[in-house]
């Protein structure tokens, strides 16, 4: 994984560990199948689809699309 997409990939292993839910489509995902299915691929970093806060502002899920060939 190039050093950028890794960088994101631990921004949201840390996010995952906090308790942020991460989708991909209507499934729910890991950030290692949000990296193997887009990142890796991809010569800039795959944007979600959707963020989610809570009430208070804190990131709570963050929503990827289907992959789509």
């Amino acid at each position: 994984m190039e050093k950028r997409s890794q960088k994101l990939y631990q921004k949201l292993e840390e996010a995952s560990r906090e308790g942020v839910l991460i989708y991909r489509g209507e499934k729910l995902s890991s950030p290692e199948e949000i990296a193997a299915t887009h990142w890796v691929r991809e010569e800039m970093a795959y944007v979600p689809e959707f963020i989610v806060l809570d009430e208070n502002g804190k990131l709570k899920e963050v929503w990827y699309g289907n992959d789509r060939k």
